[in-house]
C-alpha cells in the first residue's frame, strides 16, 4: 500500500503506415495494367525512357513472382520494385513524390517502399503473413532516383498463408463411464485432425480422426491416468497441439442437499476415488441456470439460501487439476423459511488482525493502525458469526509468522479462521517473492509461499484479507465478469499455489478464500485528510463499510453488503460491494484532484455463497 501521489501520464500519439509483404496462396498469373509515360527530364544522350510492359505477379504461398517485359526504348539500365498504397483520395504527400491515378479501380496508387532492383525481368517477393498487396514496376537509367520512367507496370500479390498451425485450447473432460471429451479450437489450414493418447508413463499412440473440433475417448478407463494430443493435419503438413492430461474417475455418489436448523444447506456426498478436489454447481430458485460457486477438498459443503426461499439444487463434479471428472446426479432441497446462520456447534470463528505503521521508515502507513480498528469493531458487531479476535501491531516478519500460527494452530476442520493484514507488499524482481508481507522493521518478509507453507500445516477454513500494494500476486484468475475483463494476474498462485498436476496442495481446495486489495502491478491507496485527521484505506474502508461499521463516524451501520436482506453476507457478496465501494471512491479522488489512481480489488474463489460475516 501507498499513500495516494498525483500522477502525470504523457500521452505520445503515433500514427503510422506498416505496409509489409504478407503470405501468400497458390494462383494463376494475372495480367496487370500498364501505366507507362516517358520521364519529364531525361539527358540529352537518352532521347525517352520508357517504362517496362506486360508486368506481372504470380503468387504460390508466401513467396511471389512479378515478371515483366524489357522498355520500349531500350535506355533502361534497371527496374526498381516497389511495395504501393491504395487511397481513396488524391494524396497531396508521397513517400517517393509521385502517384498514379485515379486508376481503373478508381484507387491512387503510390509507392511507399522499395523492394528491390533489377537488370533483369523477374524479381521473387516473400511475404510474412496474409494479405493483399499491390506492387510497382518502374525502369531506370543508372540508379532508381536518377532518370526514372514517370510510371512503369502495376500488379497484385494475393497471399495467403497456407502452412498449418497447431490446434489450441485443447481441453479434456470426462462425459461418462469410461469416457473423456476432448475439445479445442482450429489450427489454420488444418484438413483433419489425429489423436494421441498416452497412458501412464507409456508412448503416444493414434487412437483416432475426426474432421471435427471434438472427439470422444470411449476406450479410457476410470483409474488410469492419459496425455492426449491431437496433431492437425493437411497432406504431408502436420502440427501438434500442447498436451492434456486426463484421469477420468467414478461419478460422486449419494449427493444430499439437506436444511440446517441454522436456515443453511447443507451439500454432502461420498468420496471418489483419484479425486483431489470437488466443483459444487449450484441453481437457486433465481439464477435459472446452474453455476460453479466454490471448490473445495472435503466432501461437505455448509452453504447459505442466498436466494431466499425457493428450491436449491446442486451436482458436484470430482477434479484433478483443471480436469473434470464426470458430474453427479442432482440434488434439491426446498428452503421454506430461510434464515441467519447462526454459530453452528461445531464452528468457531477466529481472526488474527495484523497492521504495521512502518513510523521509523521514509515511507510511514499511519492509517494501518485505524484499518485494523475498523476491522477489529467490525467483526465485534457480527453476532451470528462470532469471531474471537487477536490484534498485533509493528511486528517483524517472525513476529507475524508466531501470532499466524498461535491463531491457525487451534483450528478444527469445521472451523473459519481469517488472517487480515494490512502494511507493505513488496514489490519484486523476483516473481514468486511479489506481494509478500513486509514486517515493521522494513527488511523482512513473509514471501507468499512461506505464508503457503505456514497455513498449509493447520486445519479449518481460511479466510485471507489483504490490504497491501501488489496483493494482486495472491489471487488466481478465476473472477467475475468485471474482474475478469480487468485480467487477474496468476500468481496466487505460481508462489503461493501449486497446480494440480504438480502437488495436491491447491489453495481453493484445501478451504483458502482471499480477498485482495488490488491487482498484481497496482499499489494500495491510503488516505490522510489533514484537515479532518481522517485516515483510511479506502480498501478497507469500503469492505467494513459493507459489513456494517463506519470507519470514519466509528458507528455501526446495516449490513450494505447484504444483498438479499437476510443478515448474512456471502464472500461473493462481500466482494460485490467492496469492489464498487473502492471504484466510486477512486472516481472521486481522480475527478477532484486529479489523482490518476487505479486499484482493483481482486477475490477468489468468484460467485461464493459460503457465509463468513453475519448478524
Amino acid at each position: 500500500m501507498t499513500m495516494v501521489m498525483k500522477k502525470t501520464i504523457l500521452v505520445s500519439l503515433a500514427i503510422c503506415l506498416l505496409l509489409t509483404l504478407l503470405c501468400g496462396a497458390a494462383m494463376a498469373e494475372t495480367p496487370v495494367e500498364k501505366q507507362s509515360q516517358p520521364f519529364a527530364k531525361t539527358p540529352s544522350f537518352v532521347s525517352w525512357l520508357y517504362g517496362p510492359t506486360n508486368v506481372r505477379v504470380s503468387s504460390n504461398g508466401l513467396t511471389g513472382k512479378v515478371t515483366w517485359s524489357r522498355d520500349s526504348s531500350g535506355n533502361a539500365t534497371g527496374y526498381a520494385v516497389y511495395q504501393c498504397y491504395r487511397s481513396a483520395y488524391k494524396p497531396s504527400n508521397t513517400p517517393y513524390g509521385w502517384y498514379t491515378g485515379p486508376r481503373s479501380d478508381g484507387y491512387y496508387w503510390y509507392p511507399v517502399k522499395l523492394l528491390g532492383t533489377t537488370s533483369g525481368t523477374s524479381f521473387s517477393v516473400k511475404a510474412s503473413s496474409a494479405g493483399t498487396y499491390y506492387i510497382e514496376v518502374d525502369s531506370y537509367y543508372i540508379s532508381p532516383s536518377y532518370y526514372i520512367s514517370s510510371r512503369g507496370g502495376f500488379g497484385t500479390f494475393h497471399a495467403v498463408n497456407n502452412s498449418v498451425s497447431a490446434p489450441k485450447s485443447l481441453k479434456a473432460t470426462q462425459t461418462g463411464k469410461n469416457k473423456v471429451k476432448l475439445t479445442w479450437s482450429a489450427g489454420e489450414n488444418a484438413k483433419s485432425y489425429a489423436i494421441y493418447r498416452k497412458q501412464g508413463s507409456g508412448s503416444y499412440k493414434k487412437i483416432g480422426t475426426t474432421k471435427k473440433l471434438s472427439y470422444v475417448d470411449k476406450k479410457a478407463k476410470n483409474g488410469k491416468k492419459y496425455q492426449y494430443k491431437v496433431q492437425a493435419v493437411n497432406g504431408s503438413k502436420t502440427k501438434f497441439s500442447k498436451a492434456v492430461k486426463a484421469y477420468p474417475m467414478a461419478q460422486p455418489g449419494s449427493v444430499k442437499a439437506k436444511k440446517a436448523k441454522d436456515g443453511t444447506i447443507t451439500v454432502t456426498w461420498k468420496k471418489v476415488k483419484g479425486a483431489k478436489t470437488y466443483q459444487i454447481y449450484e441453481k437457486t430458485p433465481t439464477s435459472g441456470s446452474f453455476t460453479k460457486i466454490g471448490t473445495i477438498k472435503k466432501t461437505k459443503a455448509r452453504l447459505a439460501a442466498s436466494s431466499g426461499n425457493g428450491t436449491y439444487r446442486y451436482y458436484i463434479i470430482p477434479a484433478v487439476g483443471s480436469f473434470q471428472g464426470q458430474k453427479s446426479k442432482t440434488a434439491a432441497v426446498t428452503i421454506t423459511t430461510a434464515s441467519n446462520p447462526g454459530t453452528p456447534s461445531s464452528t468457531t470463528y477466529r481472526a488474527i488482525l495484523l497492521s504495521n505503521t512502518y513510523s521509523s521508515t521514509s515511507n510511514a502507513l499511519p492509517m494501518c493502525d485505524d484499518d485494523r480498528y475498523a476491522m477489529e469493531n467490525t467483526l465485534k458487531n457480527l453476532g451470528a458469526t462470532s469471531y474471537t479476535i487477536t490484534t498485533q501491531k509493528n511486528s517483524s516478519a517472525s513476529g507475524m509468522e508466531s501470532a499466524i500460527r498461535s491463531v491457525f494452530s487451534q483450528a478444527d476442520d469445521d472451523d473459519v479462521t481469517i488472517l487480515y493484514y494490512t502494511g507493505h507488499g513488496l514489490n519484486s524482481n523476483y516473481s514468486s517473492n511479489i506481494g509478500a508481507l513486509c514486517g515493521n522493521d522494513g527488511n523482512s518478509f513473509i514471501y507468499p509461499y512461506q505464508l503457503r507453507n505456514i497455513l498449509d500445516q493447520y486445519k479449518g477454513t481460511k479466510v485471507i484479507l489483504l490490504n497491501s500494494c501488489h496483493s494482486g500476486a495472491m489471487i488466481g484468475k478465476d473472477a467475475d465478469a468485471k474482474a475478469l475483463a480487468r485480467q487477474i494476474n496468476s500468481s496466487f498462485i505460481q508462489a503461493f499455489y501449486s497446480p494440480a498436476e504438480k502437488s495436491s496442495n491447491n489453495l481453493a481446495a484445501s478451504g483458502y478464500y482471499v480477498l485482495t486489495a488490488c491487482k498484481t502491478e497496482q499499489t494500495g491507496i491510503g488516505v490522510t485528510n489533514n484537515y479532518t485527521g481522517d485516515r483510511y484505506s479506502i480498501f478497507t474502508k469500503g469492505l467494513v463499510e459493507g459489513l456494517g461499521w463506519d470507519m470514519l463516524k466509528k458507528t455501526k451501520l446495516a449490513l450494505k453488503a447484504d444483498t438479499n436482506s437476510d443478515n448474512q453476507v456471502t464472500l461473493a457478496e462481500c466482494y460485490r460491494y467492496t469492489r464498487d465501494a473502492v471504484d466510486e471512491m477512486e472516481s472521486y479522488f481522480n475527478s477532484n484532484y486529479n489523482w490518476g489512481m487505479a486499484m482493483d480489488v481482486q477475490v477468489y474463489p468468484t460467485n461464493c455463497s459460503l457465509v463468513f460475516f453475519a448478524r
